[in-house]
């Protein structure tokens, strides 16, 4: 089977269940980085606003979404990712046309802090169930403690699914379905290694694209089984010329540009790298079932301090030979863009050329004037391209 008949599968599996009628069975609206291992192993289906926002976004239609939503009072301050969400809510717009109305809400603030505040606002629409799982802030390693409260918060999202669904959380099923995400995530780490090869053809979009699958269906045998053939592939794949500079890209993809990044304009060079792609890498090793789940989500990339995200900018430029850093400070995402300047001294000081712009990564009306592909032209500028 290829790739693209895998991805289908995923396609239909993901869509498939949110396109029933009402009550056939219960539908969690949940945040991106929520544990939903949990509720796949008691039989609720998994609907991901930010991700039907990204995917509105990647369609060309945000900015219609977005004119919805700022008629009804929501500023440009606001999270585009929710300003396009309510746009679709409201108007009926988007690949669903009409949305799954939830049967509970499942929110987390491992991420960012707009997570919660919407998914109160979320309550007050549809008057369902709402649970906020509750993850200690910017962690650079998880404490005994800290772990053991974890494990109650999860405890807490196996009660109100309970509520809602009626169903038992078998232990054993439970145990399978972080297995089929253990299988996905493995795969897509050594797909991240593949690309860390000097001559690996393989363009960003097709790499940010390719995220679809584990943002939205962890935990399923069809998400697993498409990483493991998309490696297959890659794996096969004849290699290239090597290329220099070689950059890498910090922060948010932009989704309604064509290529996802502001890809430079040269025939040399060329982004090899993301900082975004590598936030979907969880690790779920341990033994206890528990123990990893509170692991996986209390230590996402938007949880881990500034320290920790600068430990790792340094990492990926050892890894991949980075010559140059593009920074994408993104309005609609605070969390990322606390560590930015740590980001421009340690790269400052490590003699790696770096160039910041602003933008955003959902809302096209930020990106405009030319400013951010002037941001690029002066860095390959400095690279004396």
């Amino acid at each position: 089977m290829s790739s693209h008949r895998a991805l289908r599968d995923v396609v239909d599996q993901y869509y498939g269940p949110l396109r029933q009628p009402a009550g056939t069975a219960p539908v969690a609206w949940v945040s991106a980085f929520a544990p939903v291992e949990i509720l796949r192993a008691m039989g609720l289906a998994c609907f991901y606003p930010e991700s039907y926002a990204a995917t509105c976004s990647a369609r060309g239609l945000g900015r219609e979404m977005i004119s919805v939503s700022s008629q009804r009072g929501l500023g440009r301050d606001v999270c585009s990712y929710a300003r396009i969400f309510y746009g679709a809510v409201w108007d009926g717009l988007g690949p669903l046309g009409s949305l799954p109305r939830p049967d509970l809400l499942i929110a987390t603030n491992n991420q960012c802090g707009t997570i919660p505040a919407w998914w109160e606002s979320l309550q007050e629409s549809y008057g369902v169930p709402l649970f906020t799982v509750d993850y200690p802030r910017e962690q650079e390693g998880l404490t005994p403690e800290t772990l053991e409260y974890i494990r109650l918060q999860h405890r807490g999202v196996v009660d109100i699914a309970r509520q809602v669904s009626g169903a038992d959380l078998d232990p054993d099923v439970l145990a399978r379905v972080v297995g089929l995400s253990r299988r996905a995530s493995d795969a897509w780490s050594r797909i991240l290694e593949l690309r860390a090869r000097p001559r690996f053809q393989g363009e960003v979009r097709t790499m940010i694209d390719a995220l679809f699958p584990i943002v939205v269906l962890r935990g399923t045998e069809a998400c697993a089984h498409y990483y493991e053939v998309l490696y297959a592939e890659m794996a096969r794949k004849p290699e290239g010329d090597a290329v220099r500079p070689r950059i890498l890209w910090y922060g948010y993809p932009c989704w309604f540009l064509p290529g996802r990044v502001i890809l430079p304009r040269v025939k040399r060079g060329r982004i090899v790298a993301d900082t975004y792609t590598r936030w979907w890498v969880f690790d779920f090793q341990s033994a206890d079932v528990w123990e990893g789940l509170s692991r996986v989500y209390g230590l996402t990339y938007l949880n881990r301090s500034p320290a920790e995200k600068v430990r790792e900018v340094e990492a990926l430029v050892s890894e991949y030979d980075i010559d140059a850093v593009l920074i994408h400070s993104n309005r609609s995402c605070k969390r990322v863009a606390s560590a930015e300047n740590l980001v421009l001294q340690r790269l400052e000081n490590l003699g790696i050329p770096s160039v910041r712009f602003e933008g955003d990564m959902a809302d096209p009306t930020w990106h405009g004037g030319g400013s951010a592909e002037a941001c690029v032209s002066a860095l390959l500028e400095i690279l004396g391209n």
